[in-house]
């Protein structure tokens, strides 16, 4: 399934209809009609949960408006709202496209992640990298996960990042990022399709591996 084209990316790839919200880049629907729209899917999959409790109801419309304003953004090709638990607090997915070389292993960890390699991408080797944090806003305490999935390659880089403000939440859509990652594809200006390079220092050489088991 095609879900989004820009002025230079092509982005296709399939995820679920249950329990998710998606906004491309070239969405031309009404901000307030894409809102009202993705309430009554909720609905569909919630029932009446939230039927009597307008608070609830305005977190939702809230992070649907976040959601489509987010895949409007530069170098943004599609947004996402993962809806796993019957409460107002989805994760948002974002994939973007980047310029430039891309931030060594050490930016990343200086920057508070924990940096894993991510071999279960159709995008090819990338890395995995997971931080938290609890701020204090408005007077009340805050909770953020994010996981950023970073791919990258002389023709430019893709990252999907993943943002949560509980772990419950957070850990149920990472659960779901694997079958999301695996039918990712994108294709640069001319058509090609993007493929991401090896992470120096991270990306594994299995055969050579296999190669090292088996004269044991």
């Amino acid at each position: 399934m095609n879900l989004s084209v820009n002025e230079t990316w092509r982005i296709d790839g399939v995820y679920p209809e249950q329990g998710w919200s998606c906004a491309a880049c070239d969405l031309e629907t009404d901000v307030d009609q894409w809102i009202a729209s993705e309430e009554m899917r909720l609905r569909t999959w919630w029932g009446d949960a939230w039927a009597q409790d307008e608070a609830a109801n305005r977190a939702n419309r809230a992070a649907l408006k976040d959601t489509y304003d987010s895949a409007h953004e530069p170098g943004m090709l599609v947004a996402m709202s993962h809806w796993p638990l019957p409460v107002p607090l989805p994760s948002r997915i974002r994939i973007a496209i980047a310029s430039g070389p891309p931030a060594p292993v050490s930016a990343w960890r200086d920057a508070g992640f924990d940096v894993d390699e991510w071999i279960g991408s159709s995008l090819g080797p990338g890395l995995k990298c997971i931080a938290e944090r609890d701020e204090v806003v408005n007077g009340n305490a805050v909770h953020l996960s994010t996981a950023a999935y970073v791919f990258a390659a002389q023709d430019g880089g893709v990252m999907v990042t993943v943002e949560a403000g509980t772990r419950e939440v957070f850990d149920l859509t990472l659960a779901r990022m694997p079958v999301l990652l695996s039918n990712l594809a994108l294709y640069l200006p001319g058509g090609a399709r993007f493929v991401a390079s090896d992470v120096d220092g991270m990306t594994r050489n299995t055969m050579d591996e296999w190669e090292k088991v088996s004269d044991a």
